[in-house]
């Protein structure tokens, strides 16, 4: 009775010890609902191209609620490469950050300002989607935005 109790303790611990570890592969955030419904990278979404000239399109004020303004940006096919959001100048990296790792875990990788003018990022990535979280203090304009960008597509990224 005693190794069978040993046994199934040291299970117990090894258990969390793995709990510890990094996980890899954890999903990132692939879409958001809006009050246009949802939007999902890597599917077709709004007007066929011919009703609109341009890969990127900005939805209207407060279609997505947590953002001050939001783009989507398509291949000529309507799908959707990129979602993006610009957050109002009140809304704190360090805030978000939070908000993003209490959901993701923790970024994969953290660029960390060297001077006042410098770009702050935080990446997270899985194997199809890079959630980026940046704060570019020169930016004309929000200076705190964060991108959701379907790996599948290699192109040119809005800024």
């Amino acid at each position: 009775m005693t190794n069978a109790l040993l046994a199934i303790v040291a299970l117990a611990l090894i258990g969390s010890c793995a709990a510890d570890e990094p996980v890899t592969n954890r999903p990132v955030l692939r879409h958001i609902s809006t009050a246009l419904g949802e939007i999902r990278l890597g599917e077709r979404w709004g007007a066929p191209r011919s009703e609109s000239s341009e890969p990127t399109i900005s939805l209207p004020s407060g279609a997505y609620p947590e953002a001050q303004s939001t783009w989507i940006t398509r291949d000529s096919d309507r799908t959707v490469i990129e979602i993006g959001f610009n957050y109002d100048q009140g809304t704190g990296f360090a805030r978000k950050l939070q908000v993003f790792s209490g959901m993701m875990g923790p970024p994969d990788m953290h660029e960390r300002p060297i001077h006042p003018d410098s770009i702050e990022r935080a990446v997270w990535t899985d194997s199809l989607t890079r959630l980026e979280l940046i704060k570019h203090p020169t930016r004309s304009v929000a200076t705190l935005y964060a991108r959701m960008t379907d790996l599948r597509y290699l192109g040119p990224r809005a800024e």
